[in-house]
C-alpha cells in the first residue's frame, strides 16, 4: 500500500515537473516573442507609422509663397527621400535653388546630397555659368560622397533633380529618375529625362563599359540598380555615372509652376495627371502650394505607389 502511494506521489511529482517545464517554455517563448517584436519595431521598423506624421513644409520668402513640399514614407520600411530649398541665394531676391533626392540602399547618399548639393553647385560659379556649375557640382558631390562611402563601407546612392532659378531663367539638372515637370499655360512640359538602364543611349554607354542590363522585375544595371545614373553606388560606379542632363528655359508669362518629385509619384502618375492635380488644387485652395504638394503625394499613395513619395511645387510667377 505504501509503495503504491509512494508510486503515486512519485508519478504526481513527475507530471508536475513536466507541466512546470512546459509552462516555463511557453512563458519564455511568449516573453521572447514580444521582446523580438519590440526590438523589430525599434531597430528595423521605427518609421513604419511616419505616414501619419508626414514632413509638411512651407517655404516662404520676402515676396510671399515660393514653394510647398509634402513628403511621406509611404509603404516602404525606411524613408530615403530628402529635399532642399535655398531662397534668395547670394543676396539676390530673384534666385532660388530647389532639389529632390531619392535614395536607394539607404538614406546616407540622399541626406548628404540634400545637405551639400547647393554648396557644391554654388562653388562652381553658379551665376556666371549655371549649366557648367550644375554639371561640375554633381560630379564633385559624387566624388565627395564616394570618399566617405569608401571609408565607412557605404554602398547606397541617390537620384537628384535640381531646379535653379536666376531671375527669369530656369535651369533643371537631373540624374536618375526623379523628375521635373513644368506647368505652362495649363500644359505639362517635361524638363528632365529619366535615366533608365533600358534607354538606348544608357544601354549603349553601359555595355561599352562592359556592363550588363538584366531584367529582374524591371531592367537593372548588373541586375541590381533600376537607374543608370546616380550619385553614390560605389560598387556600380564604372557604369552608374553622376553626370546630369541640364535643361535651360527662359520663363514666359505662361510658365506658372514647376513640379519636382521622386519616382514614388511618377510610377503611378503621368506628367499630365500631375499638372492637372496641382492646378485643380491651387484653384480650389486659393493658391496654397502646400495643399497642392500634399494632394499630389496623397494621390500617388492612393494609386498604390510602393515607394517613398515626395512632391515639391514651385511658384514661378515671381521669377518671370
Amino acid at each position: 500500500m505504501w509503495k503504491r502511494v509512494g508510486g503515486s506521489l512519485c508519478l504526481f511529482s513527475v507530471i508536475y515537473l513536466i507541466l512546470f517545464d512546459i509552462i516555463n517554455i511557453y512563458l519564455l517563448m511568449f516573453i521572447g516573442f514580444w521582446i523580438a517584436v519590440l526590438l523589430y519595431l525599434f531597430f528595423f521598423d521605427r518609421y513604419t507609422f511616419s505616414r501619419s506624421h508626414p514632413e509638411f513644409v512651407f517655404i516662404p520668402d520676402s515676396v510671399g509663397s515660393s514653394a510647398g513640399v509634402y513628403s511621406i514614407q509611404g509603404r516602404r520600411r525606411h524613408m530615403e527621400d530628402t529635399y532642399r530649398a535655398v531662397l534668395n541665394f547670394s543676396g539676390d531676391a530673384m534666385s532660388g535653388f530647389y532639389g529632390v533626392f531619392d535614395g536607394h540602399g539607404g538614406e546616407k547618399a540622399s541626406s548628404f546630397s540634400a545637405k551639400h548639393m547647393y554648396t557644391a553647385v554654388s562653388n562652381e560659379s553658379l551665376f556666371r555659368d549655371p549649366e557648367t556649375a550644375l554639371k561640375r557640382g554633381y560630379q564633385q558631390l559624387d566624388r565627395d560622397f564616394l570618399k566617405l562611402a569608401a571609408r565607412y563601407d557605404w554602398e547606397d546612392g541617390t537620384t537628384a533633380v535640381v531646379a535653379v532659378l536666376i531671375h527669369n531663367v530656369l535651369y533643371v539638372a537631373n540624374c536618375g529618375d526623379s523628375r521635373a515637370v513644368l506647368i505652362s499655360g495649363g500644359r505639362a512640359i517635361p524638363m528632365s529625362n529619366d535615366h533608365k538602364p533600358n534607354n538606348e543611349s544608357e544601354r549603349r554607354r553601359i555595355e561599352k563599359a562592359n556592363g550588363e542590363i538584366i531584367f529582374v522585375g524591371t531592367w537593372r544595371v548588373a541586375g541590381i540598380l533600376a537607374v543608370a545614373r546616380a550619385i553614390g553606388d560605389r560598387h556600380l560606379k564604372q557604369w552608374v555615372i553622376p553626370d546630369p542632363d541640364v535643361q535651360r528655359r527662359v520663363l514666359t508669362r505662361d510658365d506658372d509652376f514647376l513640379i519636382l518629385a521622386s519616382d514614388g509619384v511618377w510610377d503611378v502618375t503621368s506628367n499630365e495627371e500631375a499638372a492637372n492635380i496641382v492646378l485643380s488644387v491651387l484653384s480650389s485652395s486659393g493658391g496654397n502650394l502646400m495643399t497642392a504638394a500634399e494632394s499630389l503625394t496623397e494621390h500617388a499613395y492612393r494609386e498604390g505607389s510602393l515607394d517613398n513619395i515626395t512632391s515639391l511645387v514651385i511658384n514661378l510667377k515671381k521669377y518671370r
